[in-house]
């Protein structure tokens, strides 16, 4: 298994497990804490729910696809560029070098 290079994912990781348990009404383990959940859930602060497009996951994902497809434009456009070699050395082989 990797390790996760980006320093801050540990930071958003425990961010996103405490949202995460403060929606379902499950109370966080720690020293004091004696309050039933119920009343944990309905104290927990509102926050405005996120937007589709700032999810950091979601950019990942586009960052990830975009790199994808430029990967694949360029294979075919080098794959397009030995082709087009190709052929016009075959041209200027078997026609002797002459165009017309």
């Amino acid at each position: 298994m990797a390790l996760v290079r980006d320093p801050a994912f540990w930071h958003r990781f425990s961010l996103a497990v405490h949202l995460d348990e403060e929606v379902k009404g499950v109370a966080t383990p720690g020293p004091g804490n004696a309050t039933p959940a119920s009343e944990t859930f309905s104290q927990a602060p509102t926050r405005p729910p996120l937007k589709h497009s700032d999810s950091w996951l979601e950019r990942q994902h586009r960052k990830r696809r975009r790199a994808v497809w430029t990967c694949w434009i360029v294979l075919a456009l080098v794959v397009l560029t030995l082709a087009a070699a190709g052929v016009m050395a075959w041209w200027l082989v078997t026609h002797d070098g002459k165009f017309s």
